[in-house]
């Protein structure tokens, strides 16, 4: 079947993009040329697509070239270079990269190095991404108590550092409190400029700045609602 001409001009227009080096254009081609959308289907077009994208830091590219890298998919097989580019692409925040990587460490697959409490730390980065792993949880598990507060405390650090809280998002996905307690004051700007009715839930007791933002002044006209697993000054108020 043929495609519509506004899918044909869209290839089009990617290819000239590609072309002209564009690493968004590249990539995107390069799914086309994977998929056989608008383009007969071709691997190896495809890889070379990636790998120009990757070396122009795309991290989608970089992650899917790695894979190819990794299994010998239209390119020779090198895994060395697929896990570093892994690492490269895990340090860049791509939660995909970080589980691809996880699962590297944990097992030694590729000929890399076993190290089980690095590995876990970007399982648990991946994670907070959600990007989860039942059967790294289940790793994570079976780690000695000291191993696991390694890498729990790896990925914390690692996670307020690279993995900032942005306002601007309406939905973010991250452990907290966060180093310094920003996200906490985040939280109480967030509750205190509220212009509707507030629902906070915690698996843990509120700290005293949210409690008192919750709490709220007398004759607030916007109810806010706090949830947690304990009593506190808010208990029985709205």
């Amino acid at each position: 079947a043929s495609l519509p001409e506004d899918a044909q001009d869209k290839t089009e227009l990617l290819r000239i993009a590609a072309d002209e080096g564009n690493p968004e254009a590249q990539y995107a081609l390069a799914t086309f040329y994977k998929e056989g959308t608008g383009v007969p289907k071709d691997l190896d077009k495809a890889v070379r697509l990636l790998q120009a994208a990757s070396l122009a830091d795309n991290v989608d590219a970089e992650v899917e070239y790695a894979i190819a890298l990794y299994n010998g998919t239209g390119t020779p097989r090198n895994q060395p270079a697929a896990i570093a580019l892994l690492r490269k692409a895990a340090r860049q925040n791509s939660p995909i990269a970080q589980n691809r990587l996880a699962r590297v460490l944990v097992s030694g697959l590729g000929g890399a190095p076993v190290d089980k409490v690095e590995g876990l730390k970007w399982h648990i980065v991946a994670k907070t991404a959600g990007k989860g792993d039942p059967e790294l949880d289940e790793v994570l598990a079976n780690l000695s108590p000291e191993e696991r507060a390694r890498a729990q405390e790896a990925a914390k650090k690692w996670i307020g550092i690279n993995n900032a809280m942005d306002a601007a998002n309406k939905l973010f996905v991250g452990f907290s409190p966060r180093a310094g307690a920003k996200d906490l004051a985040e939280f109480v700007n967030c509750i205190n400029a509220a212009q509707r009715d507030v629902l906070f839930a915690t698996a843990f007791a509120l700290p005293k700045t949210i409690l008192e933002a919750l709490l709220g002044q007398a004759n607030d006209p916007v109810m806010r609602f706090g949830l947690q697993n304990s009593k506190s000054s808010i208990t029985g108020f709205h």
